[in-house]
């Protein structure tokens, strides 16, 4: 259902590469552990573009591969998006959120 939690995790960032100073834009990648919905364990690799706007806005766009902790040959992608604004030290996001609430836009795929 929409609003349901469908993966809970921690992670580390792996990396980070600047893409252009104007702007700026700037990838990172994170490699998480976690829980899928149904309680499979799975791994997350993510990758996500962010295009930072002097006035405090930014964009961010998001692809991952979970591969399951039993099996790593059974594999579920996504793809997201979002917009968010910082005020201080707040952020409130205005489209769909980034980071804690993915627009799925994947299909489970089994390799």
């Amino acid at each position: 259902m929409l609003g349901d939690l469908i993966y809970e995790a921690k992670g580390k960032i792996a990396g980070y590469r600047v893409l252009d100073v104007e702007g700026p834009k700037i990838e990172v990648t994170i490699i998480q552990n976690g829980t899928l919905k149904g309680g499979i364990k799975a791994t997350n690799i993510v990758h996500i573009g962010v295009y930072l706007d002097p006035g405090g806005a930014y964009y961010a766009e998001g692809k991952g591969v979970f591969m399951a902790k039993g099996d790593p040959s059974e594999t579920a992608t996504w793809t997201g998006q979002g917009i968010a604004h910082y005020s201080g030290q707040k952020r409130r996001d205005v489209g769909s959120g980034i980071s804690s609430h993915i627009l799925y836009n994947g299909e489970i795929r089994l390799s």
